[in-house]
């Protein structure tokens, strides 16, 4: 979204804020949304960095179906953006 968008970043955290700026705070995504994000965010840092991280088989099943609405919201804003930038 934020390629899509012409928005330049230089790391995931940087990513995690501007996602925040440009689209939490603007309503094309939820605070709901926005938190979702950073809970993942944070679980992508402790999986990345710290070797004695664990999560339950439940819990990683919890999270597939709202990673996957997740997913299928960014992909219709990039869909929409591009069809509307086209013109």
């Amino acid at each position: 979204m934020l390629i899509c968008d012409g928005r330049e970043v230089g790391s995931h955290k940087g990513a995690a804020i501007r996602f925040h700026q440009y689209y939490v705070k603007t309503g094309i995504f939820t605070e709901e949304e926005g938190s979702f994000y950073s809970q993942m965010e944070t679980l992508r840092e402790k999986a990345d960095y710290n070797c004695f991280f664990k999560m339950s088989k439940s819990d990683i099943l919890s999270r597939i179906e709202p990673t996957r609405q997740f997913i299928e919201k960014i992909k219709r804003y990039i869909d929409q953006e591009l069809t509307l930038n086209k013109v």
